[in-house]
């Protein structure tokens, strides 16, 4: 019961990183992404609003799995390191465009492959 708190509080932490990366980062405080890598098509601004309900529902997700039990319980213990790397994969992406070209690429594919695990 104690190794379930502990990856759930890490699954938690991790998506805190995955919000301070898309929000308050210097990155995307800056714009400097946008600007430098601009492309010839690009979705109108609100087309983004959408990680806002994404957000709010892995928020939900996560706090409901501190209420959980059972059968819930033993699937959100499964599934929480697979989360964990992919928040952290897709966290780093987002900052890691600009050191390194390509790389927010190779991490954002790594993301989904630990996402397609949970």
């Amino acid at each position: 019961m104690k190794k379930f708190y502990i990856l759930h509080s890490i699954s938690c932490l991790a998506f805190l990183f995955v919000l301070w990366a898309s929000f308050l980062s210097p990155v995307s405080e800056s714009g400097d992404n946008r600007q430098m890598n601009e492309t010839l098509f690009q979705p109108a601004p609100y087309a983004f609003s959408i990680w806002g309900l994404i957000y709010v529902l892995i928020a939900i997700w996560l706090v409901r799995g501190f209420l959980s039990s059972g059968d819930e319980r033993e699937l959100y213990r499964d599934t929480a390191p697979w989360f964990s790397i992919s928040a952290v994969l897709g966290g780093l992406s987002i900052t890691a465009g600009l050191a390194v070209k390509g790389l927010d690429a190779i991490l954002l594919i790594a993301s989904l492959a630990a996402l397609c695990m949970v």
